[in-house]
């Protein structure tokens, strides 16, 4: 597996693992966990114009992720071939996804612009504020990790 691990606000380490190279047809399997409780929110871009949200997508499953309880979340992988990449996002706080989608059984898609723009910033990410002694706003952290489908 690949992985690839990023430090939470407020201590802790998220990790995420996907099989590096797959073919179109096989079942993509990927691993999250994180040693601190959080939010989180799982997209994928695909090698066309489409991004699904894998968690909690329309799986009504709540996006808190207990500290070190693993999340493991699977998909038929589908053509066209490419390099294809996961994104997870993680706070402390919920994280929301404003941007209107098609629900697929668990998931949701959505067209690439409808979620980023064109430079690849989260327009439709939303992170619930902590109201705090501070007064800082809610930190975001964003772990990726990539495989090549094959056709």
């Amino acid at each position: 597996l690949a992985s690839e691990s990023v430090l939470l606000p407020g201590g802790g380490k998220l990790k995420i693992s996907i099989q590096p190279k797959l073919k179109v047809g096989d079942r993509a399997e990927l691993e999250i966990v994180a040693t601190a409780d959080t939010f989180v929110r799982v997209f994928h871009f695909s090698s066309d114009e489409y991004v699904t949200e894998l968690f909690p997508g329309n799986s009504e499953r709540a996006s808190l992720r207990p500290k070190n309880k693993k999340l493991q979340v699977s998909w038929e992988t589908t053509a066209p071939g490419g390099a294809e990449h996961i994104l997870v996002y993680a706070a402390k706080s919920e994280i929301q996804n404003l941007a209107p989608g098609q629900k697929f059984g668990d998931f949701v898609l959505f067209k690439k612009e409808d979620v980023y723009s064109q430079r690849g910033i989260p327009k439709s990410i939303k992170v619930t504020e902590i109201v705090d002694l501070t007064g800082a706003p809610a930190q975001v952290v964003q772990a990726r990790i990539g495989y090549f489908l094959t056709e």
